[in-house]
């Protein structure tokens, strides 16, 4: 009990230092204030009679973290015109403001639509949304139409003390590579953290409620309470959401705010949580951060398990990254597979991206299998049965697992380079990733993937020796 209490004393000091670290500076909110109230000004002057424009995100919400220099700004339009004109126009407004003798410069970005990413001499980033105006979630016609809702309710609800709990956790979490709900993280949004603050109180609730979290769970932030599993009113939500970790939307009771969320964020996010409250100081919050320099660590094992790292790296479109992601993501994913049934087992594959550069990497024992095993039917599909048996008359042997039938193949003699050569030379690779061509590299690779590389390997890292 007094071990208990001493660690509880202790992650309230280290959430007290953190505040220190992670709240904005007077100046730099001052500075986005001022930066904001200018370009809203300037918005208007072009905007036509009936369109809102509020600044929205966690700066609106006051739970921004120190060092961020985005600001969102959303032109809400009313709800009587179409949702093509009111992009168009949104779009129109928001170019006609870019003021290139201060050497602002512009980006049009795609989410569900299409918005504008203003950028400005100071380094500030300004993103500029046209939505909806809506009352409620019913009215909704895109899904950044209820973020005015979602700054509604935290305004409403959210203490200040619970504000800066907020930027605690978003700094954990970013710490430890799960903040953001983007394709590449699947993590827990800005939104999503300030409901888990409400939820349970404090940032010490949360990750206290994280030590001991079992799924599925319903966490209905609304009424205060975790819905259980075995109710009439859990099971449907269940069914409804087809997750196991479910955060209703205050706004919109039809939507889980953590959809997003991947297994691997969440059981991250519960180590991270039990480490935190067993010791609570300044390491284990920020985790392990190497430095990168020298050769890569992932290189590194690499040669101490004796596998063959193959690195391929691509060009990519200037396009959303969430869309890049998915492919590329997808593409390592089946070629990974591929490998695996030609013979060659992949121990590890990751990815990553920058701006303007993919590249997937590949861990492969060199020793090839002379045999691999072909999936059948099961042994109740009857006209499904005999073809698989046609099919592998010269198989080595075919045999039952777990009711299929399965077929023990000879393997193709190939290396794995001439394997990954034909399916990069021979397929149509994804529009996005495959501009500027491919380089494949075995063992040795350039620096400049060799730090995506390892960027790209540090993100999925718990531990390494």
């Amino acid at each position: 009990m007094v071990k208990s209490g001493l660690r509880e004393a202790g992650l309230g000091k280290l959430v007290s230092s953190i505040i220190t670290r992670v709240k904005p500076t007077p100046s730099e909110l001052a500075r986005s204030r001022r930066y904001s109230e200018e370009i809203i000004d300037r918005l208007k002057s072009k905007a036509p009679r009936g369109t809102e424009i509020i600044v929205a995100g966690s700066a609106a919400r006051g739970t921004e973290v120190r060092g961020s220099h985005d600001i969102d700004i959303f032109m809400l339009f009313p709800r009587d015109i179409s949702e093509e004109e009111m992009e168009t126009r949104g779009i129109e407004i928001a170019k006609s403001i870019v003021d290139k003798g201060r050497k602002e410069s512009y980006a049009i970005k795609y989410a569900e639509h299409p918005y504008m990413k203003l950028y400005l001499a100071s380094g500030f980033g300004v993103d500029i949304v046209p939505a909806f105006k809506i009352d409620s979630a019913r009215q909704m016609g895109s899904a950044v139409d209820r973020t005015p809702l979602h700054n509604a309710f935290i305004a409403k609800h959210l203490s200040t003390v619970q504000r800066d709990h907020v930027r605690v956790l978003k700094a954990l979490l970013k710490s430890h590579g799960i903040y953001g709900a983007e394709a590449r993280v699947h993590g827990f949004s800005g939104y999503l953290c300030e409901l888990m603050v409400l939820q349970y109180g404090s940032f010490e609730g949360v990750v206290k409620r994280l030590v001991s979290l079992k799924l599925p769970v319903v966490i209905d932030v609304k009424g205060r309470r975790e819905i259980r599993p075995d109710t009439g009113d859990g099971a449907t939500m269940l069914k409804h959401f087809k997750s196991d970790f479910v955060v209703i939307d205050p706004t919109d009771e039809a939507r889980n705010v953590a959809a997003s969320v991947s297994i691997n964020a969440l059981s991250k996010f519960v180590l991270v949580s039990r480490a935190l409250i067993a010791h609570p100081n300044i390491a284990t919050f920020y985790g392990v951060k190497r430095s990168g320099s020298g050769s890569l660590s992932v290189s590194k094992i690499n040669r101490n398990l004796g596998t063959d790292l193959y690195v391929i790296a691509f060009g990519r479109d200037d396009i959303a990254d969430d869309i890049v992601w998915e492919q590329l993501d997808k593409l390592r994913l089946s070629i990974a597979e591929l490998l695996g049934k030609k013979g060659f087992p992949v121990l590890l594959s990751f990815g990553n991206m920058s701006t303007n550069s993919c590249v997937m990497a590949f861990m492969v024992n060199p020793i090839k299998m002379k045999a691999t095993l072909a999936g059948g039917p099961s042994a109740f599909m009857g006209d499904a049965v005999e073809s698989f048996l046609d099919a592998h008359k010269g198989s080595l042997a075919v045999f039952l697992k777990d009711g299929r039938l399965v077929s023990l193949e000879r393997a193709v003699q190939q290396d794995v380079e001439h394997l990954l050569r034909s399916v990069l030379g021979n397929h149509k690779l994804p529009s996005h990733i495959a501009c500027g061509g491919w380089h494949l590299y075995k063992n040795n690779v350039p620096l400049k993937y060799a730090k995506l590389v390892e960027s790209g390997f540090d993100e999925g890292l718990l531990h390494a020796a």
